[in-house]
């Protein structure tokens, strides 16, 4: 399960980031995304951790990309909707859910920063590809 967990995950990178295999993904910290899903088996589910890499992509990219801002309220529900998801979680449960979504958050967001200002250029610009895509649901303004 834990190697299909990070499986999905870093499919899912690669898609939100648009990096090609090959030559064009030597600035991909490979191991560094590794190491940060590989303790969310059992607390987070492939999708949840996908969700939050989106998230983090997308705060990033408000980060170092010209003219692309977060509507800081949509980003606020989106977080909230990987949060929340669990009535039936016991107090501890939910304390270990809420420090695993931030810990993913953040971890990824800061991943997400040190590659897309490694390659600047061709990250914002498939941002701003993303952003003009009205078939691409995100949280920017």
């Amino acid at each position: 399960m834990k190697n299909m967990t990070m499986g999905l995950a870093a499919l899912a990178l690669l898609a939100v980031s648009g990096v090609a295999q090959g030559a064009d993904d030597d600035h991909r910290l490979d191991d560094a995304w590794k190491a940060a899903v590989e303790d969310n088996e059992g607390v987070l589910s492939p999708a949840q951790v996908s969700g939050l890499n989106i998230l983090a992509y997308e705060s990033a990219v408000a980060r170092l990309c010209d003219g692309i801002k977060l509507d800081e309220k949509k980003f606020a529900a989106s977080v909230a909707a990987v949060v929340t998801g669990g009535s039936a979680l016991s107090e501890e449960e939910q304390v270990q859910r809420l420090t695993a979504v931030m810990f993913q958050l953040g971890t990824a967001n800061g991943l997400f920063l040190a590659e897309g200002a490694m390659k600047k250029d061709t990250f914002c610009a498939h941002a701003a590809e993303e952003k003009a895509d009205k078939d691409n649901p995100h949280n920017w303004q």
